[in-house]
């Protein structure tokens, strides 16, 4: 129970990071995940949602809509699509 508790504390952490602090909490949510013991399905959802977040991120990133700023987009979009082994440039 106990560690389902930091696993909520970890998401809520993950919510109000400012975006430059984000692979901190990847890091920490990930941390959490690998010590909690859930069902083979609740972990599914759970990395399904990572998923479509980190391909959400870099899609808007790849278009330019998520920073003014283009450098900073190709960046964060690397960041995001390179777990998902999605090439940034392709699009």
């Amino acid at each position: 129970m106990k560690s389902v508790a930091l696993l909520v504390a970890a998401y809520v952490t993950l919510t109000y990071l400012p975006w430059y602090l984000l692979p901190l909490g990847w890091v920490f949510v990930g941390t959490t995940l690998a010590g909690v013991r859930l069902s083979d399905h609740c972990v599914r959802k759970i990395f399904i949602f990572s998923f479509t977040q980190l391909l959400a991120v870099g899609y808007a990133c790849r278009n330019n809509n998520f920073f003014n700023n283009t450098f900073v987009n190709h960046i964060v979009g690397q960041i995001c699509l390179i777990p998902l082994m999605i090439p940034f440039e392709s699009w």
